[in-house]
């Protein structure tokens, strides 16, 4: 089992990527719905638009890589990045998890020293964790 606030990226074939311990999410931990306003042609009235279904928001994770060189911090993050492709859900403490569709992005920012800033987006297939237990919605 993961440790406490550990996040865990897993394939289809149950193989795992345990994220760095410093892992967290930052944004997008929810969902937004569909409406917005629009100006009405010929008019100076404003229009609701939308069909107000919840649609999931991206899923912003921040970590760090502390690697001796940026040849081994690329070669991490390489593996991560490429991890996430082919991976289907994030887990959190072996207890929730969220299904995503695919990775939208990956960007790592060298700091100072041996550590790099890895900024991991994810585009979620549902607007809600689920425990691992039974598939229920859960609160995080």
């Amino acid at each position: 089992m993961a440790g406490e606030n550990r996040y865990v990226l897993r394939k289809p074939d149950s193989s795992t990527y345990t994220l760095p311990a410093d892992a967290k999410v930052t944004s997008g931990d929810g969902e937004t719905l569909q409406y917005s306003l629009i100006r009405a042609v010929e008019s100076d009235e404003w229009e609701e638009a939308g069909d107000g279904r919840a649609v999931p928001t991206s899923l912003v994770l921040v970590c760090t890589i502390e690697a001796s060189t940026e040849a081994a911090a690329s070669a991490e993050a390489t593996a991560l990045w490429e991890f996430a492709k082919a991976a289907r859900r994030l887990e959190r403490d072996g207890r929730v998890y969220r299904p995503y569709r695919v990775p939208l992005s990956f960007v790592t920012v060298h700091q100072a020293g041996d550590q790099h800033t890895c900024t991991l987006t994810l585009l979620p297939s549902g607007s809600r964790w689920l425990s691992i237990a039974d598939d229920t919605p859960r609160l995080f």
